[in-house]
């Protein structure tokens, strides 16, 4: 299992594809095959699509559990929770 982070992403266009990014890659590390980590970039993309428009910066927590890898991601007071099995 690996150590669980939050990232904080402006929802400026310039820093906005840093969410799905780093999902995608923390899924891999978290033992992903290649098209589940590329789903997960899919996924968080679009979570933070609808989330952008209720505030300034959008919140990624990442971690795992023995079987999963789940991602929590807040932007204003809306909230969005993705999860990929391992």
């Amino acid at each position: 299992m690996l150590p669980p982070f939050d990232l904080t992403v402006p929802t400026d266009a310039r820093y906005r594809p840093l969410a799905p990014e780093v999902a995608g890659k923390f899924a891999e590390l978290a033992g992903c095959a290649p098209a589940a980590a590329s789903e997960v970039r899919s996924k968080v993309d679009a979570a933070a699509d609808t989330l952008m428009p209720a505030g300034q910066e959008i919140t990624l927590g990442c971690s795992t559990t023995d079987q999963e890898v789940v991602f929590q991601m807040r932007c204003g007071d809306q909230t969005a929770t993705i999860r990929q099995t391992l």
